[in-house]
């Protein structure tokens, strides 16, 4: 348990470094990615389909945007929905920067929430769903992130250079499907427990029946 703790302690210590440091590169990065897709609207490539010429899309707008949304923030939207700006104004998340008032840190929790599930975070989805649309749907590259990297690596990614790339995004994936997946449980616990007393929202018999 002490090992637990201590690692545990020095993983946080490394995500407030981090975060500290590199918060601008961060916000820099989406802004980037941003214009860079906006910026398509306006060149030849919008009118590329992201599929062959004479395909039809499988599933209608509505059908596309309830997946993606719920696939992508719908859990987690859900539990932080409140909390996520709430902790922003009554938290230490805005102490370097400078407020002449209480209405001006309000503001600045809804505008820190709204970057956070807003647009920018619908961007990195964006890019790789057009990347991949483009030279998996289109082009019959097969459906892994290695491929995306085809038009700058060319055949380099049959390689181990591609088998890193598929490596990092597995791990990365499943830390985020695992992560909305459990912030799900837990609320679905934590409910059936104000509902039924007898529930425990801790037992892990009651969490993996969620699952």
């Amino acid at each position: 348990m002490a090992g637990g703790s201590t690692t545990q302690a020095e993983v946080g210590d490394w995500q407030s470094w981090v975060t500290i440091n590199f918060t601008w590169l961060y916000i820099g990065t989406q802004d980037v990615w941003f214009v860079f897709v906006l910026g398509l609207l306006f060149t030849k490539y919008r009118h590329i389909k992201l599929g062959k010429d004479d395909e039809k899309p499988a599933f209608g707008d509505y059908e596309w945007f309830s997946m993606l949304f719920a696939c992508g923030i719908g859990v987690g939207l859900y539990t932080f929905g409140v909390q996520e700006p709430m902790s922003y104004y009554r938290g230490g998340a805005l102490n370097k920067i400078p407020f002449d008032n209480d209405d001006q840190r309000a503001q600045q929790a809804i505008f820190m929430t709204l970057f956070h599930w807003g647009l920018h975070a619908w961007i990195p989805y964006v890019t790789v769903a057009l990347t991949l649309g483009v030279v998996c749907y289109r082009q019959g590259r097969p459906m892994t992130i290695r491929s995306a990297f085809y038009p700058v690596l060319g055949e380099n990614i049959y390689g181990l250079v591609g088998d890193l790339i598929d490596a990092l995004s597995i791990a990365c994936t499943t830390f985020g499907v695992c992560t909305s997946l459990g912030l799900g449980v837990t609320t679905i616990a934590a409910t059936m427990n104000r509902i039924n007393h007898n529930i425990n929202s801790s037992s892990e018999t009651v969490q993996s029946l969620i699952i």
